[in-house]
């Protein structure tokens, strides 16, 4: 039975050129609780639509007659609006998440994988509203230490959980998405390493390598290894390695004091 719409849902922009495939786009919308808003056929209408009903989430098809569905995203700005892809070929996914798709569908889909890219979607809106405000990741900005600690939306098993960075082990990038790691549970959300460093840099957060931000309040004691690099044991028994490139940042943060040599640094 169809979600009943309401004012809080998501608002959705279905753009397709066919008919047939609009209406079925929209019994899945609804089907999945969102308020779908009258579709466009093309590009040029669709970003008229935008403008005047600024919908969260938008389902293109890269088929459409004046441009394709990649072009419109980037047309749109998916620092806000969250974008689902829908396509009969896969070779275009890499540009599509390149563009800032959340998701991408290759026709024909089941309901089920539906579900699962309105779950994605959602995370991304859901995050996007922890933040205050979409497309902050782009922002240099500094935190406010007199503010509180942001949650951050984490999907796994297909549900969404909200996450207090306190709480947080480390986050792990791969891709277009990170993982937070709480509790040797993973939770997997469309979000960079970078954005998230600027956001929880000030927090106690801190870049040991390349994809590995580390909560310095999940460490338990840290051991020299190698030339400049370290080796970190958190509290639930997980090791991290540091790379050299950070040797400086870390030092900069961590009132690390080396003894004798391959001695064990201070507890944390």
């Amino acid at each position: 039975m169809s979600s009943p719409e309401t004012a809080a849902a998501p608002r959705v922009l279905i753009v397709d050129h066919k008919p047939d495939s609009r209406a079925e786009l929209e019994r899945l919308c609804r089907a999945n609780g969102l308020q779908t808003l009258p579709p466009a056929d093309t590009a040029t209408f669709a970003l008229r639509h935008a403008r005047m009903l600024r919908p969260h989430l938008v389902l293109v098809d890269t088929d459409l007659p004046d441009m394709t569905g990649l072009d419109l995203l980037e047309n749109l700005g998916t620092d806000t609006i969250a974008g689902i892809v829908i396509a009969t070929r896969t070779d275009l996914a890499a540009r599509a998440f390149e563009t800032g798709a959340v998701d991408y569908l290759v026709k024909p889909f089941s309901e089920k994988r539906f579900a699962q890219a309105i779950t994605r979607a959602s995370a991304w809106l859901a995050a996007a509203a922890a933040r205050g405000q979409p497309g902050t990741h782009d922002r240099r900005a500094t935190v406010n230490e007199a503010e509180p600690l942001p949650l951050l939306i984490g999907e796994r098993q297909q549900r969404l959980h909200l996450l207090h960075p306190a709480r947080i082990e480390y986050v792990e990038a791969e891709g277009n998405y990170v993982t937070f790691h709480v509790n040797r549970n993973e939770y997997v959300s469309r979000d960079t390493l970078k954005r998230l460093e600027l956001l929880l840099g000030q927090r106690g957060f801190l870049r040991i390598e390349n994809s590995v931000l580390l909560n310095v309040g999940a460490i338990d004691y840290v051991i020299p290894f190698g030339r400049g690099r370290f080796v970190f044991t958190l509290r639930s028994g997980i090791t991290l390695r540091s790379t050299l490139t950070y040797r400086a940042s870390i030092l900069a943060r961590l009132p690390l004091a080396k003894g004798r040599r391959e001695q064990v640094f201070a507890r944390i």
